[in-house]
């Protein structure tokens, strides 16, 4: 009995200790569309299922857009260059809020803080938006070793919108952008 309590509370302890990464499906995806898009290109992009659109990217840096349906939702991915470094962004059009507020929480979880709120709500829309940066990579970073599964980042970026409007260029849903 004493060996039963103290095999558990040995393995609560290192439940507790051990970071669990990805919970959620979206940012299980995300995981994996930014170490194919950021460390292999384009091509990798496409070995995970996605077909390249011929949609223009709504992202103002974008370059090419994938797209897949996964679990339900409709996914777009975006690739490209910001500020001279790559960058990715998933788009899940439908993305509810509740999705959002669990990757979010997912992300303080895995950062050990919380983001940076990116811009107050506009009275009568429905936004949230928050920032994590590396501080060895950019100026006024708010992570030390910023990582989504085992890709290096200098930012993670997300978004949620109920209404369309000009913050998401004219985008509802949940956007995450990384940039490595």
């Amino acid at each position: 009995m004493k060996k039963t309590i103290l095999f558990n509370l040995l393995l609560a302890l290192v439940m507790v200790a051990t970071p669990v990464f990805a919970a959620s499906p979206i940012l299980k995806q995300a995981a994996a569309i930014g170490d194919a898009a950021l460390n292999s290109g384009d091509g990798a992009v496409i070995k995970l299922g996605f077909v390249e659109s011929s949609a223009k990217p709504a992202n103002p840096f974008g370059e090419k857009v994938f797209e897949k349906k996964s679990d339900g939702h409709t996914l777009i991915v975006t690739t490209g260059t910001k500020f001279s470094q790559k960058f990715c962004e998933l788009y899940i059009p439908d993305g509810t809020e509740a999705e959002y507020q669990a990757i979010r929480a997912e992300l303080v979880q895995l950062n050990n803080t919380e983001g940076v709120i990116y811009d107050h709500p506009v009275k009568g829309k429905t936004y949230l938006g928050e920032i994590w940066s590396d501080k060895e990579k950019t100026d006024n970073g708010n992570t030390a070793d910023l990582k989504l599964s085992e890709t290096e980042l200098s930012f993670l970026f997300i978004q949620y919108s109920a209404v369309a409007f000009q913050q998401t260029q004219g985008r509802t849903g949940i956007i995450i952008e990384l940039m490595k």
